[in-house]
């Protein structure tokens, strides 16, 4: 049976991906998202995108589920993070916000908050994510024996990006 990728916190609060399970089948999987009427944006051989969660989480928006011989062995949630500069400090509150209760949840974590002082003022902070001048990431290893998670706040050279991944272990 395929392990629940689950929170004990509301879907109010937190990324709450209740419906998914490692180990699924990417038709699985399909079928599950069909069910509540979405469809992939893209599809490749061992990824599905989709333009929302399975689950209703404030902000979400994009879900890329990984697949490893048609099995589910990865599920990043993205959230929408608005562009505009006046937001940056409103990630960053949200970023800890989600590395509160995963901390909660999974206990003491690896974790890299930084922003290079150019970048750190009102200002200039958002474009210090998009440039990659600044990054909040936190890692949990080895949740459950088989499961790392990772929170990132960082930036790509397009856009400000708010991530959230679980990912299985490589089993021997």
């Amino acid at each position: 049976m395929a392990e629940l990728i689950s929170s004990n916190y509301s879907k109010e609060s937190f990324p709450e991906l209740l419906t998914l399970g490692f180990g699924m089948s990417k038709a699985e999987v399909k079928n599950r998202y069909q069910r509540k009427g979405l469809k992939p944006i893209f599809e490749r051989s061992n990824s599905l995108d989709f333009m929302g969660p399975p689950v209703d989480i404030p902000d979400a928006a994009e879900t890329k589920l990984l697949f490893k011989k048609n099995l589910l062995v990865e599920v990043a949630q993205y959230f929408h993070v608005p562009g505009d500069d006046s937001s940056a400090f409103k990630h960053i509150a949200k970023y800890r916000d989600l590395k509160d209760q995963l901390t909660a949840k999974y206990g003491p974590t690896d974790s890299i908050e930084f922003m290079e002082d150019a970048y750190n003022n009102s200002e200039l902070r958002l474009k210090g994510f998009k440039i990659k001048k600044g990054n909040y990431a936190s890692i949990w290893r080895n949740v459950g024996g088989n499961m790392d998670v990772f929170l990132v706040l960082g930036g790509d050279q397009l856009d400000t990006l708010l991530r959230v991944t679980y990912k299985l272990k490589e089993t021997a």
